[in-house]
This record gives C-alpha cells, structure tokens and sequence, in this order.
C-alpha cells in the first residue's frame, strides 16, 4: 500500500475518531447505537423487519357509486424560526399618541415566562432537586436548565464551547443602539466545564431623541437576532494540535522534509482536514426579525414582543424550551429635555400631565436658567464638564458675540423709553433658533434656551437680553419672560 492509498483511508478515520469524541455518550463499542434491543445487552445489526404488503385495492360492483374524493388536507406552515417569534401587540380602538416635536425613549423589558423580574412559580427550583439536573415537568413546575459536565475525555482532548445570544438593535435616525437580551454560554477545558448566563430582565438607559415635525427620523427601526453557535476546538497546540499531528504521522507519513513533489499533496490535505473539522465541529444558527414602525401611528400600550426559546440539550439544533418573552414599549411622550415631564395619564407616573398644553405650561413654571445654560451637549469628563455646556456651545459661535455687540451699540430711539426690537437683536434671535434646533432640541425647549441665554448669562448686559427677547416674541417666550424682565418690558410684549 503507498503513501497516497493510505492516507486516503488516514483521513476519513481521523474524522471519524473526533466525531466520537465530539458526539458525547455512546452506545457499546463505540458507537450510538439506534437498535431498541441494545438496552438488553443485545449488540449488532439491527434486524430487519418484514416489509409490509399492502392489501390489494378492494374491486367495486358495476351498480356501486364511485367513492367522493377526500377533502384536501389542510395547510401546513413552516415555522423559519423555531427558537424566537415576534408578534406586535395593539389595540386600534387605542388613543393615537404625538410624539412629533416632542422627546421619545425606548425601553425593553422581560415580561413573563422564566426571564422577567416577576417570574411565576413554575420558574422557581423545587424543593430538594439538584442544580445539575433537568426536573421533568410538571403541572407546579417547570424544568431547570442544569449544568450538565463534559466528560474527562472531551475536556482533555477537545474544546467544547456552546453560545446563545439574543440581542435588539434599535435606530431611528441618528439614534442608534444594540441592546443584549440574552447570553448563554457552556465551555469545557482541561481545567473543568465554565457556565455563564446572564438575563438582561429590563433595559430603560436609552438616550432621548426628538421626533422631529418633517417625519425624516420617525421610523423607528427594530432588528431582534438570536446567535448560537456550538464548535468544538482542539485545546491549542499544546494538547489537541499535537494529538491530530501525531494521529496524521501515524496513519499518513509524508516523510521529514517538505519538498517540491509534497508541496502540492500537503496543503491540499491541510484544506482537507480544515473543511472536515470546520464542517463537524463548528455550526452556528442565526434567526433574526426586523421591522418598521411610523412612531407617528403609535398608539397607547403598543409594544413588540419577541419570544424566545432556547436549546434544553447540548445540542443547538435540538428541541427548544420557552424561556419568556421581551418587550419593546417607547416612554410617553417629553415635551422638553429640562424637566421631567410627560404627556400621559395622572395614575401612570406622578411626572405626568394629561393635557400637552397643561405639560408645557407645567415645564415653563418648573425651569431654571442656571440648569438649563450648563445642561450638557456634549459629554465631557470632569473637571471638563463646563466645556460642553450649552452656554459653551453658543458664546463659542461666530455670531453670537458680534450680534451682542451690535445690540449694546444701537442707541435707544428714546432715552429711557420703551424696549424695541432691532435688526441686531432679531437676526441674533434667528441664529441661536437655528444653532439650537440643528442640535435636535425641541422647539419649546429652542425658546426655553433663548430665554435662558437672555437672562442668564452674565455677559448679556439687561437691555441688550431685554432686547433679544422682544425680538423672538411668541407665547413660550411671553410665558417665559413674565417671570424675569421688568414690567414695562412685559407690558410692551403684552400689546
């Protein structure tokens, strides 16, 4: 027998023997064994059984009628996706909920089944049952998902690592943003086996975005991906690599040195070998839902929910198990970033307000122009924080300290008469509008920043702040100024 000839037979063995040492128990002689009769210490070929005949189709009289045909079978769906299912939950009788020009966030959050921070009873271990053993179910329980070891071979030998992942990634515009749900993972090593599982039961810190009037960011899009994946690798060069080197020279010698006859036969069999390991030892399943939703059609308790289920065994293509169930719900409308107010019934939160003129008034009466001049825009670290204020942001722009400038230097029509608004005044009003609604701020809080840069910041003398207010004149601004500008001042505006 030549070199080739035997390492024709060299590799299909080499595959065979780690596919033993992969698939876990196995039945006598080393091989899993499907015949009922193993159990009883029969060993062998399974017998074969008698082909059945089937009865000769019965003859019918002339005078009999023609059986009816049978009614077709009813249809039958594949389910593409066994281990998740996504449905959406809405009732369109429901209150349509605006959130245009306002603040949105969206919040996930495990609602029931063993994954949720209410589970039920059925998800608590019962009394007495070992944490590395699966309890059959019952009618008061579920089972548990134990810890089952590798043996000693495996761990030695190979690398056995199963994975399940299940994560939500969420974008509407510029907002962006991937959210685990789920991590499942078993490996098993020389060392010992390693579990680690992790629920993310409810997940609210998200960052608020603006839907904005135009509709160009109201789509919020939703892509839920569940990953497993099972391989099983060699333990590295140290154990594994050095064991298939060794069966090779064993079973397949080529010789010491690589010359320009092998060349060719050597990396052919390196591929040979990569493509059988990879093909017997590696499998990953991916399941993914996406969807588009019009925030602008959203309506009162509407959600995505995703179930899922995972693998009960070691296998990943196995039979699946229920776990629970995610959520997907969006905050109730905010009709500004600086104050925790928000347009929803009085017995949901105690920040809500039932009407969405009542809530702006609510959050004119509440605001402060210190908090709203250091408000961050842009997160920086202490002792930086100050740099990414919004008064940073606007006395760092161009115009703003030549549109001060110009507003001081106009003389006064009258000494010691009534304000008016400038040319000066009303082109510096239309530059921070602009400024601030370029950075996503609503336009109740646009006016709310205008107010704050005109009356709380120190390089803005009264008259010039004054001047800038009269000049931006509309209800948010009248409201706004009632509460900080003097009253000849309020009385000019009023008119």
């Amino acid at each position: 027998m030549n070199s080739r000839t035997r390492t024709g037979y060299a590799l299909p063995l080499i595959a065979f023997l780690v596919s033993c040492a992969a698939n876990g128990p196995q039945g006598k002689n080393g091989i899993e064994s499907t015949n009922p009769a193993d159990e009883t210490g029969t060993v062998g070929r399974t017998p074969t059984r008698p082909v059945p005949v089937a009865p000769p189709p019965p003859t019918l009289s002339p005078a009999a009628p023609a059986p009816a045909p049978s009614a077709p079978a009813s249809d039958r769906y594949l389910n593409l996706t066994p281990m998740t299912n996504l449905s959406e939950t809405t009732d369109t009788r429901a209150m349509l909920i605006d959130y245009s020009d306002m603040y949105v966030r969206v919040k996930l959050h495990a609602q029931d089944g063993c994954v949720g921070l209410k589970p039920t009873s059925v998800c608590k271990q019962a009394a007495g049952e070992a944490v590395d053993q699966n309890a059959p179910r019952t009618d008061n329980t579920d089972a548990s998902m134990g810890y089952p070891s590798n043996g000693i071979f495996s761990r030695y030998f190979i690398q056995p690592q199963r994975s399940v992942t299940v994560t939500a990634k969420l974008s509407a515009g510029a907002f962006v943003v991937t959210a685990p749900l789920l991590s499942l993972s078993q490996s098993g090593g020389r060392t010992g086996d390693a579990w680690s599982r992790t629920v993310y039961s409810r997940s609210e810190d998200f960052q608020w975005f603006l839907v904005k009037r135009d509709g160009s960011n109201s789509v919020l899009s939703a892509q839920f991906t569940l990953n497993a994946a099972k391989s099983i690798q060699f333990q590295g060069a140290v154990t594994g690599l050095n064991v298939a080197v060794s069966l090779a020279r064993e079973l397949a010698p080529q010789g010491t040195l690589l010359t320009e006859l092998t060349a060719n036969y050597a990396k052919t069999r390196a591929d040979a070998l990569d493509k059988t390991i990879s093909s017997l030892f590696a499998m990953t399943i991916a399941e993914t839902h996406a969807v588009d939703l019009d925030l602008r059609h959203w309506r009162k308790n509407q959600s995505l929910k995703l179930d899922v289920s995972v693998p009960a065994g070691s296998a990943i293509n196995g039979q699946v198990s229920p776990v629970g169930s995610w959520a997907l719900t969006l905050a109730a409308p905010r009709p500004s970033i600086f104050a925790d107010i928000r347009i929803c019934s009085k017995t949901e939160d105690s920040s809500c307000v039932d009407d969405p003129t009542k809530a702006k008034a609510k959050v004119i009466e509440d605001v402060r122009a210190a908090d709203v001049l250091s408000f961050s825009v842009i997160p920086l670290t202490p002792p930086n924080t100050a740099l990414g204020s919004i008064a940073t942001y606007i006395s760092q722009h161009d115009g703003f300290s030549t549109g001060v400038a110009s507003i001081a230097a106009e003389k006064e029509a009258k000494p010691g008469g009534p304000v008016t608004a400038s040319f000066a005044s009303a082109q510096l009003c239309k530059n921070i509008l602009q400024w601030t609604s370029s950075l996503g701020f609503s336009s109740l809080d646009q006016d709310i920043i205008l107010w704050s840069v005109a009356t709380g910041m120190s390089s803005i003398p009264q008259k010039t702040g004054e001047k800038l207010l009269m000049a931006c004149d509309n209800d948010e601004i009248k409201a706004l100024s009632k509460r900080s500008i003097s009253p000849a001042v309020k009385g000019a505006m009023n008119k």
